[in-house]
């Protein structure tokens, strides 16, 4: 009986998990928070749903956030849910966290939250399979020279192994790629080719 009922809080743990790894993100707070930066913006309804659910202001804690989204996603309470009810939550989140992300990639201007000015780019890992990752880059004016001075000195090295600077870019194009991949596949000792596309947002 005691493992039962500390089943559904170990089930939460599990969909904060998958939620925060979709997200690639580490927090609840990160996630609301982008989230609260759509407020008003979500003309969809049922993306608005979503997006409302995701900034959690009526949320205690993380448990009753992460289980009124998945109630919202699979139409169904989690204490009422089967192992099938599990995949298709899962499938269905990493629908609705790549939607929601691309709404951020369109309103960056929103997740600014009063820092300085700043690029942000929307970037596109396809895998061999055709698996397709997005991930949102935000590039801070302020960081951008020290960013810069390194990626240059890093590059010149590697071009001196290499023998050119095309392909030093390009093989530290598919490290960084790869690291954009979400957690799981991270690690992986295949060797992967990337082809990455950079969709600029002012």
């Amino acid at each position: 009986m005691d493992e039962l009922k500390g089943r559904y809080a170990k089930l939460e743990d599990e969909l904060l998990a998958l939620l925060l790894g979709i997200a690639a993100e580490k927090t609840r707070l990160a996630v609301s928070g982008q989230a609260a930066a759509l407020d008003g913006e979500v003309l969809d309804r049922t993306v608005r749903t979503f997006v409302q659910a995701l900034k959690g202001d009526a949320a205690e804690n993380d448990g009753e956030w992460v289980s009124t989204i998945a109630t919202i996603l699979s139409k169904k309470a989690p204490k009422e849910w089967s192992d099938h009810d599990l995949v298709k939550f899962e499938y269905e989140l990493r629908v609705q966290i790549a939607a929601f992300q691309r709404l951020l990639a369109l309103h960056v201007e929103g997740r600014a939250g009063g820092g300085g000015p700043f690029q942000a780019f929307r970037v596109t890992v396809t895998r061999p399979d055709g698996r397709e990752h997005d991930r949102l880059v935000a590039l801070d004016e302020i960081d951008r020279p020290l960013a810069e001075r390194i990626l240059e000195e890093a590059l010149a090295k590697l071009e001196g192994d290499l023998g050119s600077k095309e392909q030093a870019e390009k093989v530290m194009l598919a490290c960084l790629g790869e690291r954009l991949l979400p957690h799981a596949d991270q690690g992986n000792p295949k060797p992967m080719n990337h082809k990455v596309r950079r969709t600029r947002h002012a």
